[in-house]
């Protein structure tokens, strides 16, 4: 479960009363997973908790400006410490990333979305190889959120890498069904040209 999935647990504004009972409410539940993420990662190593094993406690690092919240993360008495590089803005070069259990990466989506390089999301993949830690690519940079959920290689081919803490499954290539079950849905060239067309005819 991801916890404040449209807001930040750890925000300034949010009241430490709040928080427990949050945490309250997670380790009375252990039966679920909860994932928490965050761009207040300092706060969120200062938190007590109780820390158990079913809260995954995960920071946001968009760019290279952003990589110091991943020393926060690492002061954080978690079981399980995971990074959501996403939206990737730049590429960010090496990473340290020892004591990480899971990376997610992904591009911006929207009308406003900012540019996004699968050369920068395959540096993070291959580091992340190279030490063993379970690697998630959530999406490109598209008009809809999740509308190319592969990341693309140098040849060209495109890829779902969808791993987690404790599953490192082999990526799985996608094939032209896989293309064609996507639909024009996720089509945002002919989406875009729609609504370029309507906004012409007003």
């Amino acid at each position: 479960m991801f916890v404040n999935s449209m807001s930040d647990l750890f925000h300034e504004q949010v009241p430490v009363s709040f928080i427990a009972d949050v945490f309250k409410v997670m380790m009375q539940t252990p039966r679920h997973t909860y994932q928490i993420l965050t761009k207040r990662a300092e706060r969120m190593a200062e938190w007590p908790g109780p820390w158990t094993r079913n809260v995954w406690a995960g920071v946001s690092v968009e760019d290279r400006r952003n990589l110091p919240r991943l020393e926060h993360l690492m002061r954080c008495e978690t079981f399980t410490r995971w990074v959501s590089f996403e939206p990737l803005l730049e590429d960010l070069g090496d990473i340290d990333l020892d004591g990480i259990d899971w990376v997610v990466v992904g591009g911006e989506s929207g009308p406003r979305r900012r540019p996004f390089d699968h050369a920068w999301a395959r540096s993070i993949r291959d580091q992340c190889v190279v030490r063993g830690i379970p690697f998630f690519f959530k999406q490109g940079s598209d008009l809809k959120p999740q509308a190319q959920p592969w990341l693309v290689e140098e040849d060209g081919t495109r890829w779902i890498w969808h791993q987690y803490p404790g599953d490192l499954s082999e990526p799985r290539m996608v094939t032209a069904y896989d293309m064609e079950d996507e639909g024009i849905a996720n089509d945002t060239s002919v989406l875009e040209g729609r609504q370029a067309g309507a906004a012409s005819d007003l």
